[in-house]
């Protein structure tokens, strides 16, 4: 842990605080995203609102364990989901 960040420290930190706090073992993704987007002046929180204010769409979403990240234009992924 001596080569992280200080903000990357304190996120893992946090993940594992909420791994501990929901009796999970060990730290999964989910708790690890959680702790990043909470942070103040959070990089990722910041990457995903510009990726809004530019007209993309987010999805965030958990499936199997893994964290799916799709960014796209509106009109792209609306047109997607009616077909």
């Amino acid at each position: 842990m001596d080569k992280l960040t200080e903000r990357s420290q304190d996120a893992l930190q946090y993940a594992q605080e909420l791994a501990q706090s929901k009796n999970h073992s060990q730290i999964e993704i989910e708790h690890l995203l959680s702790a990043l987007l909470s942070q103040d002046d959070s990089l990722v929180a910041d990457i995903l609102s510009r990726s809004v204010e530019e007209g993309r769409v987010v999805e965030l979403s958990l499936r199997g364990g893994e964290v799916v990240f799709r960014a796209g234009r509106r009109k792209r992924v609306e047109a997607e989901q009616m077909t």
